[in-house]
């Protein structure tokens, strides 16, 4: 699909017409009667590896200002117009996750790595712990990193005494003991991380549980079934980590 857009915009003020091509070679030909503007949307196309064809004019008699606010709505209109449907645009950003507190299901030496913020009062969360518990008999390369997330009332309290249990194991029990409607015991230690990964939840802009991030960082919401689950970590695994681990480690002996 060719991922282009002819937009003319003609106002009162200025007459606009750019032919924008997203996946283009061509060199580009601007021509705003802006000298400093024609260069800027040379250098644009240039790193951008964009094509686009544009021409612009209008009052400069009175000031530039008029045909710089237009070309930015026209090429607004362009690019929206050529992405379409915007399959395979991924929003960029950082987060830094700490994994000290993180319940490990799967291998450390696993290639794919996907965090998961759960709620141990969350029946939603506790299905996908299921499918994930399935997924690790078919899928070695892939390792869970279990964020216990306390959003539901109640289950502060339950998050705490998981995460000061030492054994990690025992903290899968509790945890799953949760999930099964168990009141679990008073927390025999305070723990300071649980804030913090409130924190990062929200900067992340995770609103609710079950929140699962993927190998390139992308948040999938949501209870999902096995199947489509694992399709979609496949595809936001980058190309480079899938390489690797079509053939997962093997475990120490």
């Amino acid at each position: 699909m060719n991922r282009e857009a002819t937009i003319k915009r003609k106002t009162k003020e200025t007459d606009i017409l750019l032919r924008l091509n997203l996946d283009g070679g061509a060199p580009s030909r601007v021509d705003t009667g802006i000298p400093f503007m024609d260069h800027m949307l040379d250098l644009m196309s240039a790193h951008g590896f964009l094509e686009m064809e544009l021409k612009a004019t209008g009052d400069r008699e009175i000031d530039d200002h008029h045909i710089m606010e237009d070309l930015g709505i026209t090429l607004g209109m362009a690019l929206k117009k050529s992405l379409g449907d915007m399959r395979g645009i991924r929003r960029y950003g950082e987060a830094t996750i700490p994994m000290d507190d993180a319940l490990l299901l799967g291998a450390p030496q696993a290639i794919t790595q996907v965090v998961v913020f759960t709620d141990p009062h969350c029946p939603y969360c506790s299905k996908l712990h299921q499918e994930i518990k399935k997924a690790l008999e078919i899928r070695p390369d892939i390792a869970w990193q279990i964020k216990l997330l306390p959003f539901k009332k109640g289950s502060r309290e339950a998050v705490e005494t998981i995460l000061c249990e030492k054994s990690r194991k025992k903290s899968l029990d509790l945890l799953d003991a949760a999930f099964n409607g168990r009141q679990l015991p008073p927390a025999n230690c305070q723990n300071t991380s649980i804030d913090l990964t409130l924190k990062i939840a929200q900067e992340m802009g995770v609103r609710s549980t079950p929140a699962l991030i993927m190998p390139n960082g992308q948040i999938l919401p949501g209870y999902k079934e096995l199947e489509y689950l694992l399709r979609v970590i496949d595809e936001n695994t980058p190309a480079s980590t899938a390489e690797t681990s079509t053939s997962p480690t093997p475990a120490p002996r």
